[in-house]
């Protein structure tokens, strides 16, 4: 083989994995909007509201601005989103992008001025389990604050 041919091989399996890793980023944020899309969309504020009660609204409204910053960083919007996404299975995030829970772990710390151990970020699963743990974190009574998916009392 020459080694143009090889060349020209190795540029076409290069270009032809770089265009399945872009097909495959498309296909996995389409199905995020789309498992979204049929739910309300709910500003950071109305989300905490609808969710949560008083205590944990405001832990609620930050932690969906953090999420939203990350998520706009992947393409998506989670306006949609409910405190029982998997923010791995549901949201794709870590199949968009091998780094972005590292990133939400490191914006949860930032935006609450804590430290998350590597067992406590991979026991926030959900983002209810995160906006738990945070309100925990920080003092808040958790329990008496989640509401059952309907507007908050």
């Amino acid at each position: 083989m020459t080694t143009t041919l090889k060349l020209v091989l190795l540029t076409t399996a290069v270009a032809i994995s770089v265009f399945g890793m872009l097909l495959n980023d498309r296909v996995l944020r389409s199905r995020v909007r789309k498992r979204l899309s049929t739910r309300p969309h709910l500003s950071p504020s109305d989300f905490a509201a609808t969710y949560y009660r008083q205590r944990a609204a405001d832990v609620a409204k930050r932690v969906r601005r953090v999420l939203d910053s990350v998520a706009a960083d992947l393409g998506l919007d989670l306006s949609g989103s409910q405190p029982s996404d998997d923010v791995v299975k549901d949201l794709s995030f870590d199949d968009l992008d091998s780094m972005a829970t590292v990133d939400l772990v490191l914006a949860l710390e930032n935006e609450f001025n804590i430290k998350i151990t590597d067992t406590e970020a991979a026991s926030m699963r959900t983002v209810g389990d995160i906006i738990e743990f945070i309100t925990r974190r920080t003092g808040s009574t958790f329990a008496a604050d989640r509401t059952e998916g309907g507007p908050a009392a």
